[in-house]
């Protein structure tokens, strides 16, 4: 029986998980910006043009933190301030937390009833997570609660920014997701995976609960099968990319055992579905050359899976071979070969291909799929080499 994949090197992955957090927290500050703007066209006054050219010094935000502070009160003016101060500079974020009952007066102009002061104050914490670890945590604890209720906002901008204030503090540091954690995001983001029909926000949620599990955010088996339980259960096939490294993560963490059989079942039936039906849609048409390699990666996670599973339960290669190919008149071999085919077109490597090939010949077959197999010329049809 083969064993669970090769662990990664930590080196490497530690790079590629800074290197995306970059990319990630890059791309935000644009796109927030973008969005910021769009309000200020519809809702906002002829001096919000000036303040998007403003310098703010330390000076400047210390004076804005004493004023709010004093009245207990932001006006949109002053929040507009402020979310442009703490994008420019590091110093203006340490120096707005570090003004005592500063922060509070933000967080109580998110819990008003005007829509456009909520969206400024949300994206005023929001760059204001883009500090240290210690800010991320102040932020956290005495706004974390409202960010996960605003996940269940109708106003789709408000639920977009706390889905990026939240993702900020996710990869802040362990402090700020340790709150996290205990304030049930993950719970919250799925939340949002299984109501919102919004693609672009729920693609948010899958990047958010997948660097919760980047950095460690359920640490515990049994948070993990809960997790596995609440969410893999309500999917369907064909899972999306972004759901099956979801997938993929979590079974990694769980070394891909679980307690609970008929879970397992079905996570063979959505992802060796999914994997099929990657096949029999671009069988026929296959992926431009801008959309190969996010098809392939996709093709490689599922791999994985099904091999791991298959290793670890050799039932399921009885299942999958006799449910999918014998009764349906496919071929074994036709489907990996096209994969192969594919994956090497874009020099990937066909190692993972293989693998899971090799843990499904493992098995102990039934007569009826060993039969299909040599029916099918398996053997003789499979291409070894590219």
């Amino acid at each position: 029986m083969s064993e669970v994949a090769e662990e990664e090197n930590p080196t490497a992955v530690t790079t590629i998980r800074e290197t995306v957090k970059e990319n990630i927290r890059i791309a935000r500050l644009r796109h927030r910006q973008d969005e910021l703007d769009n309000l200020r066209i519809t809702h906002g006054d002829p001096e919000d043009d000036s303040i998007n050219l403003q310098t703010f010094t330390k000076n400047d935000v210390l004076d804005i933190a004493n004023k709010i502070k004093k009245q207990r009160h932001a006006s949109t003016t002053d929040l507009l301030k402020l979310c442009h101060a703490f994008l420019q500079s590091i110093d203006n974020i340490n120096c707005f937390v570090n003004t005592t009952g500063a922060v509070p007066v933000i967080v109580k102009e998110m819990t008003g009833k005007k829509t456009e002061t909520q969206m400024l104050a949300i994206e005023c914490l929001c760059n204001l997570s883009l500090g240290s670890e210690d800010t991320s945590e102040k932020v956290a604890q005495k706004a974390g609660t409202y960010l996960h209720t605003f996940l269940q906002s109708s106003n789709e901008s408000i639920v977009r920014t706390s889905l990026w204030c939240l993702t900020n503090l996710i990869v802040a540091g362990k402090k700020p997701l340790k709150i996290m954690i205990s304030q049930e995001i993950i719970s919250a983001l799925i939340n949002v995976t299984l109501s919102i029909h919004n693609r672009n926000l729920t693609d948010e949620s899958y990047v958010a609960i997948e660097l919760i599990l980047d950095h460690g955010g359920v640490p515990r088996p049994s948070d993990i099968e809960t997790l596995c339980a609440k969410w893999i259960l309500h999917q369907e096939a064909p899972l999306d990319l972004g759901k099956t490294k979801i997938v993929y993560k979590l079974l990694n963490l769980l070394e891909f055992k679980s307690n609970d059989a008929i879970e397992m079942d079905k996570l063979v039936y959505i992802c060796f579905g999914t994997l099929l039906n990657l096949y029999d849609v671009t069988s026929s048409s296959p992926p431009a050359p801008s959309e190969s390699r996010e098809f392939l990666h996709q093709v490689v996670l599922l791999m994985r899976i099904c091999s791991n599973l298959v290793a670890l339960e050799n039932s399921y290669a009885d299942y999958i071979i006799d449910n999918w190919f014998r009764t349906q008149s496919r071929s074994l071999a036709t489907f990996f070969n096209y994969f192969i085919k594919q994956m090497a077109a874009t020099n990937l490597s066909i190692e993972e291909i293989y693998w899971f090939i090799g843990n499904l010949m493992k098995c102990q077959l039934s007569d009826t799929t060993l039969k299909y197999v040599e029916t099918d010329e398996f053997f003789a049809k499979i291409q070894m080499e590219v």
